[in-house]
């Protein structure tokens, strides 16, 4: 074979060789390719895969209910709450119904605080001394508050419904109710009226007497007028009706039989 043959099969082989290196760098780039799309694959599977898992497990939460800790909380304000013997008193009176209810509401104010009230009565960071501290400090707290505000439903329930009676004393309720109380504050002699006016006046001027009659006595007699407005609320909470007595029941009576064509919008007042 001369110059020219070998020249022409070189380059022949050169070329060739080009082509399947080209092919070949081509067929890795692709296999890499495959590979990456794979793994990228799997990688976003495994993500969708635990983000489902996640929302799954926060929706079974909301209807799994906590334990319940009322045991353990009793026993643990037992030994860490023994600064306040008031509060330890207090909780000591609860029924089991009502410790339940009043750990639950602490549990769910410690929750949006950022902890879990559980692992520190269960004893979970007793080796965070000052953490055990701090938190017992705000549970404490949160006890005090919460006796302190049971101590005033009473009170609390007293404004509410004189301040609903207020709003609008005309109402057939409100009506009702500014009867009964009237008829109370006259049984406890903070109110009087003359019985023959009383009885001969129109609904409207009655019920005008009433309400000026109530705003007067709360307003001279707060803390008497308190107490009759109480007993009138634990009547109705009671007996489901308030009962009075003495001329009340009389003036009611007479009422009742002197303006019966009144007796269904108007009910009588007792005087």
């Amino acid at each position: 074979m001369n110059f020219y043959g070998w020249s022409i099969l070189i380059t022949v082989l050169i070329v060739v060789g080009y082509e399947l290196r080209r092919r070949w760098t081509l067929h890795q780039s692709e296999v890499a390719g495959e590979i990456g799309a794979q793994t990228e694959s799997a990688s976003f599977a495994d993500d969708i895969t635990n983000k489902l898992r996640e929302n799954i497990q926060s929706v079974a939460a909301l209807f799994t209910p906590d334990p319940d800790l009322s045991s353990d909380f009793h026993a643990w304000a037992n030994e860490s709450l023994t600064d306040d013997k008031e509060i330890q008193a207090w909780l000591a009176t609860l029924t089991p119904e009502q410790m339940s209810a009043f750990v639950s509401h602490l549990r769910k104010f410690c929750k949006d605080m950022g902890f879990d009230v559980a692992q520190l009565i269960q004893g979970d960071m007793a080796q965070y001394p000052d953490l055990v501290n701090g938190l017992t400090r705000i549970v404490s707290q949160y006890s005090r508050i919460s006796y302190e505000a049971v101590g005033l439903n009473d009170d609390v329930e007293i404004f509410r419904a004189y301040h609903q009676y207020l709003q609008n004393p005309t109402s057939r309720e409100n009506r009702i109710f500014g009867q009964t109380l009237f008829s109370q504050l006259v049984d406890d002699g903070l109110a009087s009226t003359d019985l023959s006016e009383h009885l001969t006046s129109s609904g409207q001027l009655r019920q005008q007497r009433v309400a000026e009659t109530i705003r007067t006595v709360a307003s001279n007699h707060p803390a008497h007028f308190s107490q009759a407005l109480k007993r009138v609320l634990e009547n109705q909470n009671g007996q489901g009706h308030v009962s009075v007595n003495g001329s009340a029941q009389k003036a009611d009576a007479q009422t009742n039989s002197s303006d019966d064509s009144k007796a269904t919008a108007e009910p009588a007042i007792s005087a």
